[in-house]
């Protein structure tokens, strides 16, 4: 009997024991650290600008007519080549063009009725004779005229009563000589740049899970 006793105090002894060092040996073991959390990186989107193409000029300009007519009155002269002429003379022919230089290709300035009196100022060789015209009621314009087109000086015409003729000639320009041409100017548009940045996207953190701590083992009491 006493031998079953020591055995089964010598088997607890060696349990309590072994409880003890289980016991000594968990608490000596640091907890498990709580997970951290880990952000998600935030994403962001590049904004995209939007441009709005333009002429790079800053202006342009715009001639009001695409041909400029011949300006009433703007004569070419030829004073080393010109004769003086004086006297009135009837347009003998319909229509007559007036230039403002001797040249009957260039555009004429107006078209004189047959029956008008005009004044010479001037001849130039046996082709063209300078001559002033009636252009409106009481005015009088320079001009050049073919030869052909006059006939001879009228003694009993004035010039008083060439400038009060009512027939006056078929103006192709009423802009007067010296007047400035008209221009447009168109501005360039500005360039327009809209830029559009998109808010940053930022995920949740991660939760966080603590794993629960082991329990200490105990030893059997007697």
């Amino acid at each position: 009997m006493k031998q079953a006793i020591d055995k089964w105090t010598v088997a607890a002894s060696a349990v309590l024991v072994l409880g003890v060092l289980l016991a000594c040996k968990k608490k000596d073991e640091p907890a498990p650290a709580a997970s951290a959390p880990v952000a998600a990186p935030a994403v962001s989107i590049a904004p995209l600008p939007t441009t709005t193409a333009a002429p790079t000029a800053a202006a342009v300009a715009v001639d009001a007519g695409v041909v400029a007519p011949p300006v009433l009155g703007d004569v070419k002269r030829f004073p080393d080549k010109e004769k003086a002429a004086s006297g009135a003379v009837k347009v003998t022919i319909d229509n007559a063009p007036v230039f403002d230089e001797p040249d009957d290709k260039a555009p004429s300035v107006a078209t004189l009725s047959k029956d008008i009196f005009v004044e010479r100022i001037a001849t130039l060789g046996t082709d063209f004779v300078l001559v002033s015209f009636p252009s409106g009621v009481g005015k009088l314009s320079p001009g050049w005229i073919d030869a052909k087109s006059v006939g001879a000086q009228v003694t009993t015409v004035t010039h008083a009563v060439v400038a009060a003729q009512t027939a006056t000639a078929a103006v192709a320009s009423a802009k007067p000589a010296g007047a400035p041409s008209s221009t447009a100017v168109v501005a360039a548009p500005k360039t327009t740049t809209t830029t559009t940045a998109p808010a940053a996207v930022t995920a949740p953190p991660a939760a966080t899970t603590a794993k629960p701590r082991p329990q200490m083992m105990s030893a059997p009491k007697h």
